[in-house]
């Protein structure tokens, strides 16, 4: 029995490129200061450099100590190159941390 791809090949693991079809939805996580109006900075960030709204509402979890917030976020990616700008975008936002 032979595969044509290497997905779901007996003994190699599946690559990042394998595991997505684009378009799909991608959910970020932005982790960072909590901040007013940080939600909208997010908006805005993928409107301006990438023309897109997110598909569900951005929501934010503080952290326990209230120090930093979680801020969730998903848009439609069109392909590998961008999600990696986008997440160079987010990255770049005032006070964020961390992009997951």
């Amino acid at each position: 029995m032979s595969m044509d791809s290497t997905k779901g090949a007996p003994g190699k693991e599946a690559t990042f490129r394998d595991l997505l079809q684009f378009p799909c939805s991608f959910s970020f996580r932005v982790i960072g200061g909590d901040i007013d109006g940080m939600e909208e900075k997010i908006i805005g960030c993928l409107k301006e450099q990438f023309d897109r709204s997110p598909l569900a509402p951005v929501t934010r979890t503080l952290s326990r100590k209230g120090t930093y917030a979680s801020y969730a976020v998903t848009v439609e990616a069109r392909s590998e190159e961008d999600l990696k700008s986008m997440y160079s975008a987010l990255g770049r936002l005032e006070t964020v941390r961390c992009v997951l």
